[in-house]
């Protein structure tokens, strides 16, 4: 009897290592699901942006304009929900002046969901149709 080789099939592994900082390993495991758009402090510092709207523009699905945001889920502009460190701002404020109310410095990630299907359960107390989760260098 000869012994012949067997043919192995190729397997393709990508993924990256990423340092999460204390505290966000929730945030940075529904990032890792894919849902919507993550945006980290990394992002952030290399569009060096005026305000969060800018940093919105870039977002796949979303609007931006001088008087607010449309996301592509919604019926309208300035319909969604921001949360701030797990909180709902637009509770108290719209949508425009709550996003008004961080600046890109103050912020470590970012978790944006442009339609109701994608929105993860920690974010559905207000049935919203998008959702802008900030999340500060402070933590959760």
């Amino acid at each position: 009897m000869t012994r012949l080789p067997h043919t192995l099939t190729q397997m393709t592994i990508s993924g990256r290592s990423m340092r999460v900082p204390r505290y966000f390993e929730d945030v940075y495991r529904r990032a890792a699901v894919g849902r919507g758009t993550f945006i980290t402090r990394e992002q952030i510092d290399s569009l060096n942006p005026l305000d969060v709207l800018s940093i919105l523009a870039y977002v796949k699905g979303v609007q931006t304009f001088n008087r607010g945001v449309k996301f592509s889920g919604c019926p309208d502009i300035n319909y969604g929900e921001v949360y701030v460190d797990g909180e709902r701002l637009t509770r108290f404020s719209t949508l425009n002046d709550a996003l008004r109310m961080v600046t890109p410095r103050a912020i470590q990630a970012m978790e944006i969901y442009t339609r109701q299907s994608a929105v993860p359960g920690e974010f559905l107390d207000a049935q919203p149709c998008a959702v802008v989760a900030i999340w500060t260098k402070r933590g959760p």
